[in-house]
Formats: C-alpha cells, structure tokens, sequence
C-alpha cells in the first residue's frame, strides 16, 4: 500500500520533552536490549537499538487531535525540531491505522509532493542545537523487504554516521544513532526506491534544551531626589543616581520540568529471573522536604502524597520497586521509567534500581530516586506514573502489573507560595563583665541559617532573599545569665530595639526620599559566646512588641545544611513562631505543654520520612524531631513534620498575606500628614502586684505611614489639653511560650541544647511585662500623649514647644575611609526646652536605601566599623534625633567614600570529599551574599571543575557529567562592582578510591 494524504492544517497539542542538563555527552547509559543486525549488513558502532540507550531522552509522540496535518516548524519552539516542507516533501501527522503506531493512535509520515512519490526521497529533521542522540520507532514497511537507511549530519552537512536496518510493517522496530562529540544537527530517514512512504513514531532525542527561555540582562537605573528640612534654617537637596547593569554568565537554561536521576543507570547484562519471581512498583513518594507516604510506616496516618507542593522548588520522586520471588528478597539493575506530564507535554526518565519485597523508606539505596523542578511561575497540575521493566526484558510471572498506577496517573497541584525578604542584624555585645567574642558573624549569619530555614519550607527555591544590614547593634545589656524576668528583660529589650528599628526604617526611609523597605523579617544575631538560645515576636503573644517580624537568637554555626547547628535551626524556629506557629504540644521531653498550640501528634517527631532533595539527605522520623519542638539540633535533629509543612503552606499563600507576618499589608502609606512612632513598656499585674506602664522613646516624623495592631483593653490618646484628639485602643498579652525556669537540671540530664533560661521545655510562664511598638497618625494640635488601662492613667508626656536641631560635624567634607579601620561619627545637638535627647543613625551607600545602624543613643558619638559597612564611593549617614516625641534630622554634608566589601561564598553541598558515583546525579548548592548588593543573583555564582573547566551557574546545580577520578570544585561568586570571591570543595567521583601501595625500594 503506497500512504499518500493530502495535506491539512489543524492545531496539535505538543507531547514528548526531557532535558539533559548542559548539552553535555551525558555519562548515563541504559543497558540496552541488543537485536542481532540484518543478514549481509555490518553493525554500525554508533547505532542504537533501544530507547533505553537514551539518557533523560525528549520524546515527539505526534498525538495530535487533527490529522492529517503538516508538521514543519510546529515542534520548533518548543522543542528546536524542525521537519522538511519543502516543494519536494513534507511530514504529516498520519492516524488512520491505530493499531499500528507505536503510542496509538498517530505517527508520522513523509507525504511527497514532487514527483508525487517518496522514492528517493528522504524524510528529514533538522534540530536547532546539537544532540548526543537520536532515533525512533520504524513502520510501514507492509510485506516488502525494504531497508531503512538512517544518516546522522553534523552542522556544516557532514556525515557522521550512516545505519540500515529492515523496516516491519508495525512500528515494533527501534534504530538510532548516537554521537559522542554531540555534534547531532540533522537526521535523514530513506525507504529507498519504494512507493512506500518513511514513517516513524515515537521521536526521541538528548539533550533536550527549552526554547526562547534565555535569562535577559537585567538593568536597574534608580533615582532619587531628596529633601529634607533638618533645622528651621538647614535645608539639604541631594540627588543619587545608581546604574547596574548585569549580564549572567552563560549557563544551562532551565525547561518548565527538569529531571533526573540521582543515581547512574546500571550498564550491564539484565539477567533473567527466576522462575515465578515478578516486578511492579510499591508506590511512588513526590517530596519537597517531607510527605505523607505508605501509613503502614508514618505516624501521621495521612493519605499517600496528600501534601501541598510547591512551583520552583526542588523535588524528588522516589519510587519503591517490588520484586517478588521465591528464591530472594532483593533485585538490583533493574530497569524503570518515570513519566511527568505537565500542560500536555510529557518528559520522560529512564533510570535503574533496586526492587524490594518491601517498603524502605530509611535509605536511599532502597527506592530508585529521580530528582526534578516544577519549573513554573503560576500554579501546575502535574502528572506522575512509573513502569518498571518499561521494555520488558526481564521475564516475569506477571507483565501486567509493571505500571503503576495501573491507569492514570498521581496528580499533584503545583502551586506558588510568597517569597521572603530577611535581613540579618549583627550584634556588638558586650556588657558589663562580658568578655566573650563581641561581634556576631560567621556560616549561619552570613547565609547559612536562611538556606536551611528555606530548603525545609514549603517555598521556591531561592524564596529567600536574604541580606546583612550594615554596621553593628551596639549592645550592653545582658540577654542571659540573669534568672526569670531579669534574663526576659534583656531579650524583651532587644527585640523592642529591633521593631523600633524596623519601623524607623520604613518612615524615615521615605521621608528620606528612598524606596519603601518593608523586610518580611528582621533577625537579631547574638556571639554565642554569650548566648545559646533564641525568642521570638509572636503576634498571639505579643509580650515582646507583637509585630511578628523580628527574631533574635545565637550565632553558633553549622558547616552545611545537613549539619546547619544550632543558629540555623534555631532562627527557623523562631522566624517560624512569627506566623504564630507554637511549639509542639507533646508529653514527651522536647515539647511544651501549652494547650493552645495545635500540633496534633503525640510526640515531637516530624512523623514520616523526611527528605532533602538538595542533598539527599533522609530524615528518620526515630531521630528527628519537628523544628518547633525543643530538642534539634541537640539529641534530636530537626526538620519540618507534615502537621508544620501545612500550616507554613498556607501561610506564605499569595493571596492569604493577612495570615502571614502582618506588616506586609497593614504598614502602609496612609496620605499627607504626620507620624507618631510608638514604644511602650507595660507590666503584667499578676506578677507585678500593680498595673504600671511607661512610654518609651517616641518619634513624630514628617510622614503618615500607620502600623495597627489588634484592639483590645489599653489605649493611647493624643490629646489637646484636655480635649481628646485621637484614641487608639491595642491589645497586650502578657502569656509566654517560654518557660522561664532555669531548667540546668534538666538540660543536662536529657542531653538536650540548653536555649537559655527563658526558652526551656515545659508549662508556659506568663512573662513580668511586656512590650509594644506601632505607629499612628499624627493630629493636628496634639500638645499631650497619654496611655491607659482600662480608663486608668499609666503615663503621660507633654508635647514641647520646640524641636531638637542636630547638625553632624565630622566628616564634615569629602573623605576617604580605608579598610580594616573603626571611625567615628560625631554631631552636635540642643533643645531649647531643656529635653534630653536621643538618637537614631541611618546610612545609605546610593542615597536610595537607608538602614539604621543605630538606635537609642544617648551620647551624640558613634563609633563605625569600616568593614561592617556596605562599600559605595558615595556613603552619606543622617542622624535623627528626638526629645521624646519632636524630631529633626541632619545628614553629612559631602560624600564618604567607603571600600566595596567582597561577597561572602559558601557551598552547602556537596560536603568536603564526599563520594559521587560516576554519573550520578551531584547536586551543586551555595549562596553567596554581599553587604552592597544583599543576595546574588544565580547568574552569579558559577561553578567550575579543575578538571573539567566551567560546569555552569547557579544556587542549585545538578550535573551527572564529572570524570571519573578526584575533583576541586570551585564557586566563584561575583558582585555588580566586579569584586569575586571563590570557595573550594574536594571530592572523589567512581566507584571508591584507589590507594596504590608504597614500595621500598
């Protein structure tokens, strides 16, 4: 039969894609199923006969809707496939013989035009980037012995390869070629002198690269034009003009999925098996950290992958194999593809494995593991099925039951989740007495605790922006040591000064003419020399100021995010307890017993399996405790439990903002006006004996931006004489999460980190005082500020006739500061009613960002670590100061040229000479971060091998290209001013060392 159709357009929905990351040879091979070549034809060296053969392959099935139609260029953009049509020839999508394709119930075909006829006439595709491998599924070769001769061209129309096979009637036979230079541009397909015309089904190729997805050049212009009125006779106009152009450095352009295996594929002879032994698969686990998955096992009796997932963030599929056999529990090599379909487009993985009579979840060795990312900015649904034994080359008792699920497929919504900004503020601590480090710093300030807190929440990867403000919080009181509510009041003290720093911040910095700078979280980092422990703000007890931004805590390093310490760990607790997520409310030792919280196991395990598909880490649910109970990282380790990975889900929702830290949409600005910034410091009567409250130090800024906080029985009143202008009514709590015993016997007895005094496991104890800061507009003719307690005056402050002057007197012009030196700022102040003043100090490097660096000064001094400052050649400080409620502001008069600090590097996997086996996936992850710049961008940090030259860029990188033999991996991290810095990792890729003897001779 001669097939000839006419041609018709129709739409086609596009099925068949992988990606193999880097364009590179890939290592991976499939033992292929090996047919014997065609009588009185030589075997070619480069020709393939299974799809096996094909690592990670992308794959056309030509499944359109409306056939017949010409396919051409339709493939291009999506996958760089182009077929002939020409005034010669050109492919159709044929379907009028189902029950002959290979994936029913379309293929395609060479339709002829001139002379009407595919003799001598070849079918051809062309690919836009080189390929390593090429083939497909031959048919139509009806009764006749007709040969295929297929014949591979470089990009220049060279020959690569040529290979003939004979062409079944079905699509039942498999050819390709495969090119170890990867130089694979076009592929012909020839019947010869017949009138029967090339077909094909199933086109499978590697690598696969995403189409018009290149990253552009990012150019960033920022101007701003600011006036201030410092004094009534000082007026200062500067404007600021910032331009950084970046261009990321080339590296492999990410699809919509990327997927592969974490583990080589085995190559090697498939043996058979026994008599009576058969294949299917236990189950399929989709995890982003943890999941509910096979309840025989979990504690969480939840159903099988019945957890939200996320866009964007790394993902991992482990797929339990079952082997059933009478003669062994166990079967190694044994062949499986992993099927994702994603808006209609299917990528395709083949890996091998490891069967087992039973469900393992304890190690990776006992499931077969493939890594991959949603790839989407918008929500997903994704498809999942696994075969085993796809080719079936293992006889079996049973082929029936190799697909799993049997029909369908696991669907999993992948949905956005918000994204954080966190900055991090370091403090120089040293109170009286003290003589430990001073300066907080090191793996968990510069980045660290931020990673590890990001790959175990339900967020994109990279969801965690996070920056190091400049300069040190000066601090002299003590945060531990003392007992009860004297260790509390140091705590208390220094989140109070952090809120009041946050919310500075926000109005001076537009009042200043700067952009709005609204941190998800501001994050207070203590020497842990001084301190263990850590505390949080949380809104539904707010005893430390409420707004749910702030945390403070150690600075102990980790050295990975496997092994992240107790800074890490305990910042994403306490950043946790923001979203008023409480500790877990277990009997067991590492739990609280605050019957408010709703953690609803029995004990303080994160309850199944966890995983990090970053580094491939499994965490038992024996020995690893949910990150808000009280033990990791000391007996326990922590990590996130089902119960935990919900609520956070649906916390950092997009359009659920009011559940998640409430700054972001209740500061706001509120129009013209002015702004009364509000601290106040109120004791709790029960403990106390009597109702006492204070206001602390307050600002009434040029600017209306308000902050609200829950209503409840205190009030604040700005009034004119006796006439209430405004009254704001705010709730205060006074019940803990913390228990404030000392607790030393207990820490010690269980072994467990000792947090300090005021956060150790057991009944919640309602704290001494408590304290509040927000801001509220400012009426016209307020001359007093007054708080109460249910109608009862608590304090009360008058508002002075004139406000402070401040003017800055050194640097007093244009300067140069040099690295490795401490200056020192100084200014002069007065206040005709006699006030006693206090300070607050901003600096900007680019006049557009402004951060405060200090707060609550009482001597008009500070003094500055250069190295602690964001490098610019065009720095400026402004000092504001108040007499309790008026304030003014002055800024240097000439700019201060500061050095560009270098940006810190850090590689969090793989771990100093860690083993990879050849051709196994390696998961290269680091952050770099820079007090100019905050965190890099990906196209920044590039990774390369002494061996192999550059391997691409990136905070997660995953490759399975290394040689065999020992490789230095380096990260090199460069910032918009050109400065680099680099970290180095040693590892061994192969099977194991090698160590020759030493012989003497």
């Amino acid at each position: 039969m001669v097939r000839r159709v006419s041609v018709f357009m129709a739409m086609m929905v596009v099925c068949g894609a992988a990606w193999m990351l880097n364009q590179r040879t890939p290592t991976l091979q499939a033992a292929p199923v090996v047919r014997p070549p065609v009588v009185g034809q030589a075997q070619s060296a480069c020709q393939i006969f299974s799809e096996t053969a094909i690592p990670s392959p992308g794959r056309i099935r030509f499944e359109e809707t409306g056939v017949p139609s010409t396919i051409g260029t339709f493939y291009r953009a999506q996958f760089g496939v182009s077929f002939e049509n020409s005034g010669t020839t050109r492919a159709i999508v044929y379907g009028n013989e189902p029950t002959e394709a290979r994936s029913a119930p379309n293929v395609a075909i060479n339709n002829a035009v001139s002379p009407n006829t595919s003799a001598g006439v070849p079918l051809a595709i062309t690919f836009d980037s080189a390929k390593t491998h090429v083939g497909f599924w031959l048919g139509n070769g009806e009764t006749q012995q007709i040969t295929a001769l297929v014949t591979a061209f470089n990009a220049a129309g060279g020959v690569i390869c040529q290979v003939r096979i004979a062409v079944p009637e079905p699509h039942t036979t498999f050819t390709g070629i495969s090119d170890s230079t990867g130089s694979i541009r076009k592929i012909t397909l020839d019947y010869g002198q017949t009138l029967l015309a090339e077909s094909i089904d199933d086109l499978t190729f590697a690598p696969f690269t995403a189409q018009n997805t290149a990253t552009p050049t990012r150019t960033a212009t920022r101007t701003a034009t600011r006036t201030a009125t410092v004094t009534p006779s000082r007026t200062a106009t500067a404007t600021a003009t910032r331009t950084a152009t970046r261009t990321p450095t080339t590296g492999p352009v990410l699809p919509p999925i990327f997927a592969i295996p974490y583990e080589p594929i085995f190559v090697g002879p498939i043996v058979a098996a026994p008599p009576a032994s058969d294949l299917a698969v236990h189950g399929i686990e989709i995890t982003q950290g943890i999941q509910c998955f096979n309840p025989l096992q979990g504690l969480a009796t939840c159903p099988d992958n019945s957890l939200p997932v996320v866009a964007k963030k790394e993902t991992t599929a482990r797929i339990y194999l079952k082997y059933t056999s009478p003669s062994a529990t166990s079967r190694t090599n044994v062949p499986v593809r992993f099927v994702i379909t994603a808006n209609g487009v299917e990528y395709v993985v083949n890996a091998t494995g490891r069967a087992l009579a039973a469900i393992n979840q304890a190690d990776t060795t006992n499931s077969v593991n493939i890594y991959f990312n949603v790839n989407f900015s918008s929500d997903v649904p994704v498809q999942f099925y696994a075969i085993v034994d796809p080719n079936n080359a293992i006889t079996e008792n049973n082929e029936g039951n190799n697909r799993f699920p049997a029909s369908g497929a696991i669907t999993l919504n992948f949905r956005t989740r918000r994204t954080l900004d966190v900055v991090s503020r370091r403090v120089r601590y040293h109170p009286s007495g003290y003589t430990g480090t001073q300066y907080a710093g090191g793996w968990a300030v510069n980045g660290g605790g931020a990673d590890w807190w990001e790959q175990l929440l339900p967020i994109r990867t990279g969801g965690i922006d996070h920056s190091i403000a400049s300069g040190y919080l000066d601090w002299t009181t003590r945060v531990s040591g003392g007992t009860g509510p004297q260790n509390s009041a140091g705590q208390h003290a220094l989140i109070q000064s952090l809120n009041t720093s946050w919310l500075l911040q926000n109005i001076f910095g537009g009042l200043f003419g700067g952009a709005f700078s609204n941190a998800d979280h501001v994050y207070g980092w203590v020497p842990s020399a001084a301190w263990g422990g850590g505390h949080a703000d949380m809104p539904v007890y707010p005893h430390a100021g409420g707004l749910g931004v702030v945390g403070i805590g150690t600075d102990n390093p980790g050295t990975s995010t496997d092994n992240p310490g107790s800074g890490a760990v305990i910042l994403g607790h306490e950043l946790t307890h923001d979203y008023d997520t409480l500790h877990t409310n277990t009997p067991d030792a590492c739990g609280s017993t605050d019957g408010n919280s709703t953690f609803p196991y029995s004990s303080s395990s994160i309850q199944e399996f966890g995983f990090n598909p970053i580094t491939g880490k499994v965490y038992n649910p024996a020995s690893t405790h949910d990150l808000m109970s009280y033990c990791p990282p000391g007996s326990k380790e922590g990590w996130i439990s089902p119960f935990t990975w919900n609520r956070m889900f649906n916390r950092l929702a997009l359009n659920n903002l009011t559940q998640a830290a409430p700054e972001t949409d209740t500061l706001a600005a509120a129009g013209l006006g002015e702004t009364l910034l509000v601290n106040a410091t109120l004791s709790n009567p029960a403990l106390t004996g009597q109702d006492l409250g204070q206001l602390d130090t307050l600002y009434r800024i040029p600017t209306t931006r308000i902050y609200t906080i829950p209503q409840g029985p205190y009030t604040l009143q700005l009034l004119n004489g006796r006439q209430v202008l405004a009254t704001v009514p705010f709730s205060v709590s006074f019940q803990s999460e913390y228990h404030s015993h000392g607790g030393a016997s207990l820490a010690s007895a269980s072994g467990l980190l000792q947090r300090g005094p005021t956060e150790e496991p057991g009944t919640p104890e309602p704290s001494a005082f408590a304290t509040v800061s927000f801001a509220i507009p400012w009426p016209v003719g307020t001359t007093r500020v007054a708080i109460f307690h249910n109608g009862v005056l608590l304090d009360e402050r008058q508002v002075s006739t004139n406000a402070p002057v401040v003017a800055i007197t050194s640097p007093s012009s244009a300067v140069t500061w040099t690295t490795g030196t401490t200056q020192t700022l100084r200014w002069e102040a007065s206040d005709d009613d006699g006030d006693a003043l206090r300070y607050a100090v901003f600096y900007s490097p680019d006049g557009l960002q402004w951060d405060v660096i200090a707060s609550e000064l009482t001597t008009p001094t500070l003094e500055l670590l250069v190295d602690g400052l964001a490098g610019s050649s065009t720095a400026r400080f402004r000092v504001v100061a108040t007499d309790g409620i008026n304030t003014t502001n002055d800024e240097t008069d000439a700019a201060i040229n500061v050095p560009n600090k270098a940006p810190e590097a850090n590689i969090t996997n793989p771990a100093p000479n860690a083993l990879v086996e050849t051709g196994g996936l390696l998961l290269l992850t680091g952050f770099a971060s820079d007090l100019e710049d905050g965190m890099l961008a990906e196209g920044e940090l590039r990774w390369s091998s002494n061996r192999q030259g550059d391997l691409g860029t990136g905070a997660a990188l995953a490759i399975n290209t290394l040689q065999s033999g020992a490789h230095t991996l380096t990260l090199t991290v460069t910032d918009s001013d050109g400065a680099a810095t680099t970290r180095t990792v040693d590892i061994f890729v192969g099977v194991s060392r090698t160590y020759l003897p030493f012989v003497r001779r």
